[in-house]
């Protein structure tokens, strides 16, 4: 994890007195910025499991040494992570990162809760829980998604920037198949359905995971003050071939880089062997008759045998008849 303060921020404090816990683990100078960078067990920081054990809060401090007639300063930094669940294939050996559903994210002492599911329908009622997955689909089956952010704060909006597919849940993983891409819609089979100003939902269909065995999506979401015009999510659909694509406006209140998540969903097992409809048909007609016709023959073979009995007797009782014990069924003419 790492803390990047402008340099600005820091008059007439040298860089050098910037540290973590760790007195070894010092800022640098990049670009116009103090940046201090440490890894999750490193520069004396710790670590806590929250909120029923679903997240580990990282915690450490940032510490500005004392200088000639200054004191020391600190503030305590922190970053949180879900941790996630696996789930396997008894006897397999094959083991599946199921994502967590929901990530908090601080702005300051505000707090935003980014969710991302999987639903079962275009009703958007009922979400994919843990225990479903890996859920399994066929190429032509619907992929129904949810995104949504809960905060107590008005005057917000969600935008989703970013969704693409990947097939393993690490997002730089190969090939990556792009559903939508600094806001524009990528995928034809794509449907938006109307939601309000802090949800997004979609479909797509799975036809293009032609390739795939197992695909995770991922979406980045960004938190914008709603009457922001300068805002990423104010600007919409970026045209990525467009000259001026990277000549972003700077949103008024600066925040969307802490206001924003990128979250997954997975894993989607996609099942390419489905038999065509009419063939299924076709094919328990074919063993119904596969059963019934040896018996249908049976019934057959059975009445006619009988209705020559009944035409013999006939013959027999009548005069001129054939009579005796021979009993073949003719009559005579």
């Amino acid at each position: 994890m790492g803390v990047q303060i402008p340099l600005a921020g820091l008059p007439g404090i040298n860089s050098s007195r910037v540290r973590l816990s760790d007195p070894q683990c010092r800022g640098a100078v990049d670009g116009e910025n103090l940046v201090v960078r440490t890894d999750l067990t490193d520069c004396g920081t710790t670590s806590q499991a929250t909120n029923g054990s679903d997240v580990i809060a990282f915690t450490n401090e940032l510490i500005i040494d004392a200088s000639s007639g200054q004191e020391v300063m600190s503030w305590p930094i922190s970053c949180n992570f879900l941790v996630a669940d696996w789930v396997g294939f008894e006897g397999e050996g094959l083991l599946f990162e199921i994502p967590k559903p929901s990530l908090q994210v601080e702005d300051g002492e505000h707090k935003f809760n980014f969710n991302m599911h999987v639903f079962k329908s275009e009703a958007f009622a009922s979400p994919f829980r843990t225990s479903d997955y890996p859920i399994s689909v066929f190429p032509s089956e619907p992929l129904y998604f949810g995104l949504f952010v809960d905060t107590s704060l008005p005057g917000y909006v969600m935008f989703a920037e970013t969704c693409f597919a990947t097939p393993t849940p690490d997002p730089e993983a190969t090939p990556r198949y792009s559903i939508i891409e600094e806001g524009c819609n990528i995928d034809e089979s794509l449907t938006v359905y109307d939601t309000t100003p802090l949800e997004f939902q979609f479909s797509i269909a799975s036809t293009q995971f032609h390739t795939e065995s197992m695909v995770y999506v991922h979406c980045r979401m960004i938190v914008c003050m709603e009457d922001d015009s300068g805002s990423r999510c104010a600007q919409g659909c970026i045209d990525q071939n467009s000259p001026i694509r990277n000549r972003r406006r700077r949103s008024r209140d600066g925040g969307e880089d802490r206001r924003q998540a990128l979250m997954k969903q997975g894993p989607i097992l996609i099942v390419h062997e489905k038999a065509d409809d009419s063939v299924v048909l076709w094919s328990v007609i074919a063993c119904v008759l596969g059963v019934a016709y040896p018996a249908l023959c049976g019934l057959a073979v059975c009445f006619w045998c009988a209705r020559r009995r009944r035409r013999a007797k006939t013959a027999a009782d009548s005069p001129g008849g054939f009579g005796g014990n021979i009993n073949m069924g003719f009559v005579k003419n």
